[in-house]
């Protein structure tokens, strides 16, 4: 059998050798097709995207660079297919404009047997269209979806949550138990000379330590050339949770302030 896998495939799934296409397929002999259209788009994705996606984008790529440039030995079998030329007839009946028509019409006149083509894509269009050249279809459970990696934004936010929790836990409660009743422990407690400053000081350390974003921050120049590693939505998501996390700070620092005093007192 010979299997294409649609991009979103390459891109959003575990990696093609890490699936158990054997078992899914039903089938020991199995061959998978690239077309050369499926390459150039995840070199668009390498190229253009940002962050997780791009990512796994230049993961993909190099991968199917060493299996079809370097011609190195994978776990299955792989075949290169050329974009072909069609005539003005194909052109317009199979609507080769769209890539999506093109990859599959690059199988098609490859000289393989279409009964032992099958398309694998999570995407309804690109399935329907395969009936159309004759293949198989086959839509991949999401469960073999690549898991999430956070981007480094995402990681900090996660980070400032992960201190609100400790800083939630930080104020101990000792217990002394005696064994002796004759026993005396004396303790003095030091002097607390201006609570509010402590609090005060206690916030300004906090916003130091996790300074409000814009999407300048991320920015970095190469030969002249500035380049853009935030955006829009993950400063406002990280800005948010910041101000959350400030803010419930804030309390914690005046409830226990509050707590301090009453003792003191």
């Amino acid at each position: 059998m010979y299997i294409i896998l649609d991009t979103n495939i390459l891109i959003h799934y575990n990696s093609f050798e890490d699936i158990p296409w054997r078992d899914l397929m039903g089938c020991d002999e199995l061959t998978f097709v690239f077309p050369a259209l499926v390459i150039e788009e995840v070199d668009k994705v390498k190229d253009r995207e940002r962050g997780r996606v791009q990512r796994r984008a230049k993961a993909v790529s190099s991968r199917l660079g060493q299996l079809l440039v370097d011609e190195v030995r994978g776990k299955y079998p792989v075949l290169f297919v050329e974009t072909p030329l069609a005539t003005s007839e194909e052109q317009r009946y199979y609507n080769l404009e769209s890539n999506d028509n093109m990859i599959l019409f690059s199988v098609y006149k490859a000289g393989i047997d279409h009964a032992e083509v099958c398309l694998v894509s999570s995407d309804n269009a690109m399935l329907m269209r395969a009936k159309r050249f004759g293949f198989k279809k086959y839509r991949l459970d999401d469960k073999y979806l690549a898991p999430v990696e956070l981007t480094p934004e995402e990681k900090e936010a996660k980070q400032a949550i992960a201190e609100l929790e400790r800083m939630k836990h930080r104020m101990p409660k000792p217990k002394l138990e005696f064994f002796n009743e004759s026993c005396q422990l004396q303790i003095k407690r030091a002097p607390i000379t201006d609570i509010e400053k402590a609090v005060s000081e206690e916030m300004e350390m906090l916003k130091e330590r996790w300074p409000e974003k814009s999407i300048d921050d991320g920015d970095f120049y190469f030969m002249g050339q500035c380049y853009r590693t935030l955006t829009t939505e993950r400063v406002a998501t990280y800005n948010c949770t910041r101000r959350k996390f400030l803010e419930q700070s804030e309390k914690k620092f005046a409830l226990k302030s509050n707590e301090m005093i009453a003792k003191r007192g």
